[in-house]
Formats: C-alpha cells, sequence, structure tokens
C-alpha cells in the first residue's frame, strides 16, 4: 500500500506501507509522514489537511489523535 501527500504546491512524501491499516497504523503514518511537507510548503500554518472517508481516517481514535495534533 502508499500513502501519499499532494499539495497545491506540488507533491509531498510517498510512504510505502506494508499489511493492512489500522487505526494504530493510521496515527503512525500521521505522526511521521505529512510534517515535513506542511514545515516546508506551509511555515505559516495555513493548511487544510484532507483525507477521504475510508473507515481507518474515520475511527474515533484518529479523530482524536487529528483533534490534539491539530490535523
Amino acid at each position: 500500500m502508499l500513502w501519499g501527500c499532494v499539495t497545491d504546491h506540488g507533491v509531498g512524501s510517498l510512504s510505502f506501507i506494508n499489511g493492512n491499516i489500522t487505526a494504530r497504523k493510521y496515527e503512525g503514518i500521521l505522526e511521521e509522514n505529512p510534517w515535513p511537507v506542511i514545515a516546508q510548503h506551509f511555515p505559516n500554518n495555513n493548511r487544510l489537511f484532507q483525507d477521504d472517508n475510508a473507515p481507518v481516517h474515520q475511527a474515533d481514535t484518529v479523530i482524536q489523535y487529528k483533534l490534539k495534533n491539530e490535523i
């Protein structure tokens, strides 16, 4: 599986993911992957994070993680 990030400034990071995605694994992906792209392209914190309605993106723990970490 591949996780990717696209911005209006171009393509961000891509990460290969082994196995199925769980809520905990998705939180780990969010912990490591978007921040370098955000720091490079959005230094003023003017960003909008968007993901689709995949069940793991809507898990209660993931929603709480995104709120806590201002994603």
